[in-house]
């Protein structure tokens, strides 16, 4: 039995979150000057137990001309430093190679914040009502509640596409799905019609 400090929170396969809202004002808000050192100390021990989860020891990176910058870099290098002392292996392996932490601020991209997201999935979360990962839409008058998570294919295929590439890959799947079915018909298998299209 292997015992694992998480203190992240993985939303999807490759995301993850620190669910810590009052980071950012922690970290440049001049009114929080005394919460800093405890926030960043937050921080950097939830991102060394991120890359202690997934076993890799990175070599950690930052923009030198911002001075908390480097104190968080060398933070995150000591939580870094006592997981490796914990378990000598980590980061360790042939198909491992040295991963890069970058630690960057806002001053590097500033139009980010500022612009939205373009995917499948911001348009999914802005236009329907969901909560947890559970849409509710109408179908036939009748309010449904679809599950969206790493369990539904289609939407692990969909969800990170820019929503034009979406619809297009939405469409030709439906016309695939479409000359199946009637393929199937013409074959005489007609039970299972109804069934198809719910």
């Amino acid at each position: 039995m292997k015992h694992i400090n998480i203190a992240f929170i993985p939303c999807e396969s490759q995301v993850f979150s620190l669910d810590f809202p009052d980071g950012f004002q922690c970290y440049y808000n001049q009114n929080k000057i005394s919460q800093r050192a405890a926030a960043m100390e937050r921080m950097a021990e939830q991102i060394a137990t991120l890359c202690a989860t997934l076993g890799v020891y990175p070599a950690v990176r930052y923009r030198a001309d911002n001075e908390r910058n480097i104190e968080f870099a060398q933070i995150i290098q000591h939580k870094l430093n006592r997981y490796k002392a914990d378990d000598l292996t980590m980061g360790d392996g042939p198909e491992k190679s040295r991963s890069q932490l970058l630690v960057i601020d806002r001053g590097v991209d500033g139009v980010s914040p500022l612009l939205h997201e373009l995917t499948f999935q911001a348009m999914a979360y802005d236009l329907l009502p969901s909560e947890n990962d559970v849409h509710n839409c109408l179908k036939s008058g009748v309010e449904k509640n679809v599950l969206v998570n790493e369990n539904d294919d289609r939407w692990k295929e969909l969800r990170h596409q820019i929503i034009a590439v979406a619809f297009q890959n939405i469409s030709k799947n439906w016309k695939t799905y479409v000359n199946n079915l009637k393929k199937s018909l013409t074959a005489g298998d007609k039970s299972s019609v109804s069934d198809s299209l719910n």
